[in-house]
């Protein structure tokens, strides 16, 4: 397959998650991070780097783009969601994961989905000298959620995770905003995604992986290199560069005219899970805002904007 394909996929619960598959060759599946889909993402472009020698899948996570959304939230829906793209590229697949997106295809991999090998750039997995995350970030976008302010939720997660005012202004000009806006609820849920797998855990891991920190990132996100033993032994570790162009008008564009209308969180039903996810992060994870989730879409070096 040459061209790009446009498609649809159903999850076990019902949920309809949108991809692109483009290339020929063996399937690679590319999981995104938070704050991010197919229309604001490194990972269209790095799909079509692999689509000589690869059958490359980029897709929106559930709640992003054009993918829809079933509430109540919860990780393992999100791991249904991959299966049912590898089941779509034939059993197996290679997964490249990114941040969030890195943990999640680690614990599909622990779950042993067909998935033949992992490459993981900069997984928000703990590290002992890591100084720990700033504190707040998804109360208060959980907050601005429940009281119908998808923007200025998504934007006070962006100034968390150090982007400029500047370019949070042209951001809000851009013709994109609005899909960004739409998907600021799953913000909370990848505050969900970093403690569900401790490094402890990656031990029972038998599937061959690659962990890669990007050259241009902090040296908390190069750390996450040091990872513990999997069970297949230690991890490959690579420094890389981690360019990516300006997203064009015609993407911005693309991606606002795919936008699904999402869940109404403002109702008692999705008000309390919003409610529910953040208590869980309170808890047991860490919030989105943190270094670990300063991703390509939103890092002035590394920006799709």
């Amino acid at each position: 397959m040459n061209g790009t394909e446009i498609g649809r996929v159903t999850s076990s619960d019902g949920t309809s998650i949108a991809y692109e598959r483009v290339g020929t060759g063996p399937a690679v599946i590319l999981v995104d991070a938070a704050g991010n889909f197919r229309g604001f993402s490194p990972m269209p472009q790095l799909a079509e780097a692999l689509s000589e020698h690869f059958t490359a899948f980029t897709y929106d996570r559930r709640g992003k783009g054009a993918s829809t959304d079933t509430l109540p939230y919860a990780v393992d829906r999100e791991l249904e969601d991959l299966q049912a793209l590898i089941d779509l590229a034939g059993g197996s697949a290679f997964v490249h994961g990114f941040s969030t997106g890195a943990t999640l295809a680690l614990l599909a991999a622990e779950r042993g989905t067909g998935i033949a090998k992992v490459s993981l750039l900069e997984p928000p997995l703990g590290v002992t000298d890591s100084p720990p995350p700033p504190s707040g970030i998804s109360g208060e976008v959980a907050r601005l959620i429940i009281t119908g302010r998808r923007g200025e939720a998504y934007e006070h997660w962006l100034k968390g995770i150090g982007v400029p005012a500047e370019m949070l202004a042209q951001m809000r000009e851009s013709p994109l905003w609005p899909a960004l806006e739409a998907t600021a609820h799953t913000l909370v849920y990848d505050s969900l995604i970093p403690g569900t797998m401790p490094p402890d855990r990656l031990a029972a891991i038998t599937t061959p992986a690659l962990v890669a920190g990007s050259k241009g990132s902090p040296g908390q996100l190069r750390n996450c290199r040091r990872t513990p033993r999997t069970g297949a032994g230690r991890v490959l570790h690579r420094p890389v560069s981690h360019p990516s162009p300006p997203l064009s008008r015609r993407a911005a564009s693309r991606a606002g005219r795919q936008q699904h209308p999402q869940p109404d969180t403002r109702g008692p039903a999705g008000e309390s899970a919003i409610r529910r996810s953040h208590r869980s992060a309170r808890q047991d994870e860490q919030p989105p805002g943190n270094q670990q989730e300063r991703t390509a879409a939103h890092d002035p070096h590394r920006a799709d904007l």
